[in-house]
């Protein structure tokens, strides 16, 4: 223990003779109780560090970027009580499967469907929920493509712009 103490003394040594920062690793190690919280980035390496160093009470969940893909599915895995929904463009390609696999709750009537994985995600975990006449995208021609096969049922075909490239095809499937 005494030579954690040197070395973490000679850290701070250096860190005020060189106004450098001590690697977040070596202050973990040596010089836990100098940890500046409010100053950490917060991304997945810190957030994996301090999970194995023990240290997720001391996280300050206001500072986690959770709009990141990766950071929410750290949270989301590690401590998914701190997921926290403002903080979500729940639009984020993925965000949607990524909550749903978790059943963490979606605000449903926040979610705009415009892409192909949007499209699969809301159908397979929201079908319920969606306003299908004012949530869909008719620009999007990967999400209508999508509902053109699997449920031509939710689409309403003089919402499509056939002037948008490869929209013609999908307007002659929904039309058969």
């Amino acid at each position: 223990m005494e030579k954690k103490e040197l070395i973490g003394s000679f850290f701070k040594f250096l860190e005020d003779k060189e106004d450098r920062e001590i690697p977040l690793q070596a202050q973990f190690t040596f010089t836990p109780d100098d940890i500046n919280w409010e100053g950490l980035a917060y991304n997945l390496t810190d957030l994996n560090l301090i999970k194995d160093t023990d240290n997720m009470s001391n996280v300050i969940w206001d500072k986690l970027d959770q709009s990141s893909f990766d950071v929410l599915n750290w949270v989301i895995q590690n401590s998914p009580d701190n997921v926290d929904m403002t903080k979500i463009d729940i639009n984020q390609s993925g965000i949607i499967g990524l909550l749903a696999k978790k059943d963490i709750d979606i605000p449903w009537g926040k979610v705009i469907i415009d892409d192909y994985v949007d499209a699969m995600n809301a159908y397979r975990y929201g079908k319920e929920f969606i306003d299908w006449d004012n949530q869909i995208d008719y620009t999007s021609a990967t999400a209508l493509k999508f509902f053109a096969f699997k449920d031509p049922d939710i689409l309403d075909v003089n919402k499509i712009d056939a002037s948008i490239p490869g929209m013609d095809k999908i307007i002659e499937k929904l039309k058969k």
